[in-house]
């Protein structure tokens, strides 16, 4: 009887080992859409039954794709994409298509994967869904191009910055409406703690006799004051505000500019590379048989055709300098998802001193400025957030030519000189930015990181943000420092210091 017991309990610990192990195996995901879906089997009638049904499926699709269940993955995404038809979500089933293509990558039939990714884009096309849109083209993008099919694979690297910037400034939009809606909000609590106070007031002057006169004329000294402060922030928040919206509107305009200026120069670039190609196949012709020629045309010809030669190939630097300066314009119309990330801190400064000096000069081309640029060549990558870091190399150099523009007006013997320097420092690295200028007013010197403090006549555009902006972008973003230097009449010197905990990272 011992030895039946015994017998017994082993059995029972078998089976409730077994019991623990398939409920540990159980994925309490699936478990929930499937219990889900069975109760939506007896709401048949209901009028979104289909879409929900659709959903749930997705749901188990990409569930058991997660779990590497792909045969099962693929089965419940069939029947996804179909109730989505019959529902008529083309919004879900652009969502389906790109999963069904994910799951056939994961089995390795990547024509299938192709061809819903396809069909995905086409559905997200029609319906103006850019996320959709961003993740189809990424993915047909990334697939070509490891196939060497380069023409494909621009085609739809093309169509993702296309969506992916459609998306940014879409996010531009949303945040200038959230800041107003903030606003107010904020406005309308300061309304309402302004009626309190007044209410309670007038209730005690109604109980207290002589005394409420006094706390009456301290309430009106109170509120007066309340109303300055009230004013005073509305007034900021508003301008905060426009500056917002400029600033949005700016990048949507040199994204678009930007575009449009890519398109006839890639034509000149092409067209020049083939002038130089045509030129060498002239030139060997000549080689294979000179005696053919005139003595007296043939070195006229070959002249002319070294000058061709020599002009293609200035028109194809000028054209890769003006790729190049568009990229940067384009890359800082994306402005405001930026990400800390390692950035070669000697080249970002290139392109922003060429990118402002370019565009000073278009509206000031009697001006010829000498740049310094002393570079130290053992600079270790700094991790920054490399828009915003960009957004202060500019305010400052915009600062700088504009001082030298004065003081050229002023005195036209003038020689400006900018000097660009950066330095490996034991804990930190530097950068450093002189202009031998007008210099700035010692009774200025403590005032040029305040808001909305400008030295520069009205009518220029200038907000007196740019510095103030610039000090919270280093000081505040990336716990650095931002210090100016000056002599009036000789220099202005801006100096940025960021510590090695940032540069590291």
């Amino acid at each position: 009887m011992i030895r039946s017991m015994r017998w017994y309990g082993i059995i029972l610990l078998v089976f409730t080992v077994n019991g623990l192990i398939a409920q540990s195996a159980r994925n309490p995901v699936i478990d929930s859409l499937n219990v889900e879906l069975a109760m939506l089997e007896g709401e048949n009638s209901a009028i979104d039954y289909l879409s929900k049904k659709a959903r749930i499926s997705f749901g188990l699709g990409k569930a058991h794709h997660d779990n590497g269940q792909y045969e099962l993955a693929k089965q419940h995404l069939h029947k996804a994409r179909a109730f989505a038809v019959q529902a008529g979500d083309s919004l879900l089933l652009a969502g389906i298509l790109n999963q069904l293509a994910s799951t056939h990558m994961r089995r390795g039939v990547t024509d299938s994967a192709i061809l819903y990714y396809k069909s995905g884009l086409l559905v997200a096309c029609s319906i103006q869904s850019h996320e959709h849109i961003k993740t189809a083209s990424a993915k047909l993008y990334a697939i070509h191009k490891e196939q060497n099919n380069h023409a494909e694979a621009l085609r739809y690297l093309e169509l993702y910055q296309s969506a992916k910037d459609t998306l940014v400034n879409g996010e531009h939009i949303r945040m200038v409406t959230n800041m107003a809606k903030d606003y107010s909000e904020r406005v309308e609590r300061y309304e309402n703690t302004a009626k309190i106070q007044q209410h309670r007031f007038v209730s005690i002057f109604a109980l207290a006799g002589l005394s409420i006169a006094i706390l009456v004329i301290l309430f009106l000294i109170v509120f007066y004051r309340l109303k300055q402060a009230r004013e005073r922030e509305k007034r900021k928040i508003q301008e905060q505000l426009m500056v917002q919206e400029r600033m949005a509107s700016l990048g949507m305009l040199t994204a678009g500019i930007a575009h449009e200026i890519k398109n006839p120069l890639n034509f000149i670039n092409n067209f020049a590379g083939i002038n130089k190609r045509l030129i060498a196949e002239i030139q060997a012709e000549i080689d294979k048989d000179p005696t053919s020629w005139s003595p007296r045309t043939l070195p006229f010809v070959q002249g002319r055709l070294h000058d061709l030669e020599q002009n293609s190939t200035d028109i194809e630097t000028s054209g890769k300098e003006i790729n190049r300066i568009v990229l940067t314009m384009m890359d800082h119309s994306r402005g405001t998802s930026d990400s800390l990330r390692k950035m070669d801190l000697n080249e970002l400064v290139e392109d922003n001193v060429n990118l402002v000096y370019q565009s000073y000069r278009a509206t000031h081309p009697d001006l010829q400025i000498h740049i310094d640029r002393q570079f130290d060549p053992v600079l270790p990558k700094a991790e920054i957030y490399p828009h915003n870091f960009a957004r202060v190399i500019i305010n400052i150099l915009s600062n700088a030519f504009y001082a030298l523009n004065q003081k050229h007006g002023e005195f036209p013997d003038f020689k400006p000189c900018l000097t660009v320097v950066t330095r490996n420092l034991p804990d930190a690295i530097a950068l450093s930015i002189r202009d031998n200028g007008p210099g700035v007013p010692a009774e200025v010197m403590g005032k040029i990181f305040t808001p909305f403090f400008t030295t520069k006549p009205v009518g220029l555009g200038n907000t007196g943000l740019g510095l103030s902006i610039s000090y919270n972008i280093i000081v505040h973003e990336h716990k650095g420092k931002l210090e100016v230097d000056s002599e009036p009449g000789m220099y202005t010197e801006f100096t940025i210091v960021l510590p090695r905990t940032v540069v590291d990272g």
